[in-house]
Order: structure tokens, then sequence, then C-alpha cells
């Protein structure tokens, strides 16, 4: 997840790699919060914005979805502890 994210965000900065927009999706509003402390641990100046997180009803099919429209990939994780 956080670990995961944070090298998305620095490949994405790189020229050539074809990486363009990443987020997370989350279940809880307190995200942001966690995975800007293991970013600012593992990745010098990496932050998480309100841009790059959008919470989701983890239970619902539709929910999901419809926060994924348009995407290419999807990282799962769960290191956020």
């Amino acid at each position: 997840g956080a670990i995961t994210f944070g090298f998305l965000q620095r490949a994405s900065s790189l020229y050539g790699t074809g990486l363009g927009n990443y987020r997370t999706v989350c279940a809880c509003a307190d995200t942001a919060m966690r995975l800007n402390s293991i970013l600012s641990k593992n990745f010098c100046l990496s932050f998480a914005n309100e841009a790059n997180i959008k919470i989701t009803d983890l239970s619902s099919v539709e929910s999901i979805a419809s926060r994924l429209q348009g995407w290419d990939a999807l990282v799962l994780g769960s290191d956020l502890a």
C-alpha cells in the first residue's frame, strides 16, 4: 500500500515511464494522515493530498468500480499501520 504508493509517485515523475495519474482508494477518513506518516519516513518530500485519496465503501462493488473508472492499473496493499 503506502510503500508501493511512494514508489509509484516517484516513478511517475521520471520521463519515459509512461506513468501518469495515481491514487489510492481507502475505507476511512484518516488514511491521508496514516499514509503521509509512512511516506515521510520512507520517501523524502513525498506527500499524498486529497487529489490522490478517494474514500470508498470497500464492501460495495459499485462503489469500488466507480472510484476506479478510467484507471489502467490497481495495486492493493495493507501496510497502513
